[in-house]
């Protein structure tokens, strides 16, 4: 059930192509990437921790279905890492909803570096698991 549709913000800016929806108490962000980058997860990110602070808002479903691959290495994972400490997600739950074989070791890194953080992130292939998984965050 949509509760509130943030006008939709349906930009970010159209060449990001990053949709953010409020859903219930969680932002839904999508993004149609094929490859991402660690440039563009960290831009990615960066609209993340903006919308999250704009409504006040921990949780966050990343949609990210039409990735095929990252192009990030063990080194990268680690930068991305601080990189959102530096842009201020902090204390934020982020379930990343994408493909089965894009959980792998690198999305397991980035979910024990970010912990030392104070926010969590955990990788689902099924939207159900990703969204109780926010549902039991506080």
């Amino acid at each position: 059930m949509i509760v509130g549709m943030l006008a939709m913000d349906e930009l970010v800016n159209k060449t990001q192509k990053i949709k953010v929806e409020q859903i219930e108490d969680y932002l839904l962000v999508t993004i149609s990437d094929v490859v991402i980058t660690s440039n563009r997860a960290l831009e990615i990110l960066g609209t993340i921790a903006k919308y999250c602070k704009k409504y006040d808002c921990n949780k966050v479903l990343l949609d990210e279905r039409t990735v095929q691959r990252r192009d990030i290495s063990g080194t990268e994972v680690l930068d991305i890492s601080v990189g959102m400490s530096k842009i201020g997600l902090y204390k934020i739950f982020i379930a990343f909803w994408c493909k089965r074989e894009l959980i792998d070791e690198q999305s397991g890194l980035l979910r024990i570096f970010t912990q030392a953080d104070e926010f969590m992130i955990q990788h689902f292939s099924h939207e159900h698991h990703a969204v109780d998984w926010l549902k039991s965050r506080t």
